[in-house]
């Protein structure tokens, strides 16, 4: 349980990174994490990772998308403060 809230507040504080970023940069690192989601379904030939097909897995697309998202905010936070 402990683990859960930690990881929701760095998500939080994740999101306020995200958001006061530039619009640029926002719509990048969103494509960047979308085409994660793609690049998944070509390496796996696996039609629950190709968005809108009928066999879609929304939950983990978007898990996908949403921790490929965080891991490139954090990079992209490391590189304007690397501690």
């Amino acid at each position: 349980m402990v683990l859960r809230a930690r990881h929701a507040l760095t998500h939080h504080a994740l999101l306020k990174v995200f958001d006061a970023m530039h619009p640029d940069a926002q719509a990048n690192l969103a494509n960047q994490a979308d085409k994660l989601v793609d690049d998944i379904a070509t390496a796996t030939q696996d039609r629950r990772y190709l968005r809108g097909d009928e066999l879609e897995n929304v939950v983990d697309t978007s898990a996908i998308f949403g921790n490929g998202l965080c891991a490139m905010i954090r990079l992209a936070k490391s590189w304007d403060d690397p501690a």
